[in-house]
């Protein structure tokens, strides 16, 4: 059985009908029958129904729970699914299509009953609803919420709503993770982002203003050349930008742009459908070479990071020996 609907509450259905024996017509539940599968809709929930977690484990763990900079990090989810349409993300094909905000209510509940100070909020885009947004720095004052926020944005959102991000900054936003993707409008509008690079880089400056720091997520694309790489990062340094992913595009089935790549799809190994490995041949490079440009180039934005003094915490020659090691591995497999 493959189970793919975020309702927990069918998910303890399933289990029950496991023990009876019973029907198992699951939200979202793809079921092996002889050779192949039959799957059941995926349908959309109210994510109100969900409980608060049980964090037990975090509790007797937290010192594993890391990210970046910041140790003792918990996650909370406040929507589910995406409302736009890019055509390269899977995140909008979540809880069957339809985009769900859970009630402040209980983002609060459960905010103030929770005993750390890094929070996470790993929603798909936390920042779509300017009121929203407004009513959580409200409460957050008014209940005296202080912690540290890692969160996801888009550019548009950050970019016409200024005050809105210093606001958020003040109460403790730390990072905005925010998919830029590319630097050029072409790409962006073939990705269907609904932004252009003028947006991109009014949301670098807006970010840079509030005192939050800015994680930029870019997409370096299959048709990419060796100058391609040299210009995303020259792109990277003009700007400014100092915390940046940049990941290898990756055609997923069930997206809108995926019937322009399937042909072109030589992975199934899903170990490999991680954002940092070819799935799909690129088109000017051979494989050994898009791996070798793509090394150069995060290998010069990890030392750029470095510079900002955050990452000391980290052993820097050790991390550039596995690094190192990884991609020697993998040019290996390609000879």
């Amino acid at each position: 059985y493959v189970f793919r609907s975020e309702d927990v509450n069918e998910f303890g259905r399933m289990l029950q009908g496991f023990e009876t024996g019973g029907d198992l017509e699951i939200s979202g539940l793809c079921a092996r029958r002889g050779d192949g599968y039959v799957e059941t809709p995926l349908a959309p929930f109210d994510m109100d129904t969900l409980p608060i977690p049980d964090r037990s484990y975090f509790y007797a763990n937290k010192s594993k729970f890391r990210y970046i900079d910041l140790t003792e990090v918990a996650t909370i989810k406040t929507s589910l699914s995406c409302p736009y349409d890019c055509r390269f993300c899977f995140c909008t094909l979540l809880n069957g299509g339809r985009f769900s905000q859970r009630s402040l209510d209980l983002v609060f509940e459960e905010l103030c009953g929770l005993d750390c100070e890094n929070v996470l909020i790993a929603d798909d885009t936390f920042l779509y609803d300017a009121a929203r947004a407004r009513e959580f720095i409200k409460r957050a004052k008014e209940l005296g919420v202080r912690k540290k926020y890692l969160c996801y944005a888009r550019a548009d959102f950050i970019a016409k709503n200024p005050d809105i991000v210093k606001e958020l900054a003040d109460i403790g936003f730390t990072y905005f993770f925010v998919g830029l993707e590319a630097a050029t409008d072409k790409e962006l509008l073939d990705y269907n982002k609904r932004v252009t690079a003028e947006v991109n880089e009014r949301c670098i400056e807006v970010i840079n203003e509030s005192g939050a720091r800015l994680f930029a997520l870019l997409i370096a694309p299959l048709d990419a050349n060796k100058e391609y790489f040299e210009k995303l990062y020259e792109w990277i340094v003009s700007r400014g930008l100092k915390f940046v992913t940049v990941s290898i595009f990756t055609p997923f089935p069930g997206t809108p742009i995926y019937d322009e790549y399937k042909d072109r799809v030589f992975s199934k190994n899903i170990a490999e459908w991680d954002f940092l490995h070819l799935v799909a041949e690129p088109s000017k490079l051979s494989r050994k070479e898009f791996y070798a440009a793509y090394l150069k180039l995060t290998y010069k934005i990890f030392k750029l990071t470095r510079e900002t003094g955050v990452l000391d915490f980290i052993n820097f020659e050790y991390c550039k020996k596995i690094f190192l090691d990884y991609f020697r591995e993998k040019f290996r497999e390609l000879r």
